[in-house]
């Protein structure tokens, strides 16, 4: 099969939709604004190249694709430094514990904000979306081991969608750990059996 390689180090905006071939960056993109990828568009491997970027949209992707095999191996993934705004559309979390969200949240240090729109836990037919009282309550009622707290000290807002019969327990749990005291104004809307939850954090 034949893969594009891209090598425009200077690239500002990056936008891949529709059927791409897959394809992956031969350079470092230091100048990256946004980027907007659907599945398949490349391997694992791409995600280093995109690191740089402050805004990343990832639509369709599977976890095989984001985690390259490994959901163990927490040194295989790489750090976004510069990373403000993430949003993940359709894709896998990952198993039990949501490996995927995991990894950016522990990885991403300066991200302020957090879409997930439908995002599946890996290999199980149900849904993970977080509510915002039960990302609270769940963390507090089960007395969550004492992991370190995510680094993104920056996040003050989450927005999650998800349908009224899919769970979200497996994604309360990942987001109780992120070391925010208090939940601002929780916003709450169901339409056509779609729940949205917004939460800001002080």
């Amino acid at each position: 099969m034949k893969q594009l390689v891209i090598e425009v180090p200077r690239l500002a905006s990056m936008r891949v939709a529709g059927n791409p071939p897959s394809f992956t960056s031969a350079c470092e993109m230091p100048y990256l604004v946004k980027a907007s990828l659907t599945h398949p568009v490349g391997d694992h491997g791409l995600l280093w190249s995109l690191r740089d970027a402050r805004r990343l949209d990832l639509i369709g992707f599977s976890a095989t694709a984001l985690l390259d095999g490994e959901p163990d191996d927490d040194d295989d993934f790489p750090m976004f430094h510069n990373l403000r705004a993430l949003l993940l559309d359709w894709c896998e979390l990952g198993r039990v514990g949501c490996r995927v969200l995991h990894r950016f949240l522990q990885n991403a240090p300066r991200l302020e904000t957090l879409t997930l729109l439908h995002c599946a836990v890996s290999s199980d037919d149900y849904y993970c979306s977080r509510s915002a009282k039960r990302v609270k309550t769940s963390a507090g009622d089960r007395h969550e081991p004492a992991a370190a707290p995510y680094p993104c000290e920056n996040l003050w807002y989450v927005e999650v969608q998800f349908y009224d019969d899919h769970t979200v327990v497996e994604l309360a749990k990942v987001l109780g750990h992120i070391s925010k005291e208090m939940a601002r104004p929780i916003e709450g809307s169901v339409l056509d059996g779609k729940r949205t939850v917004k939460i800001w954090y002080a």
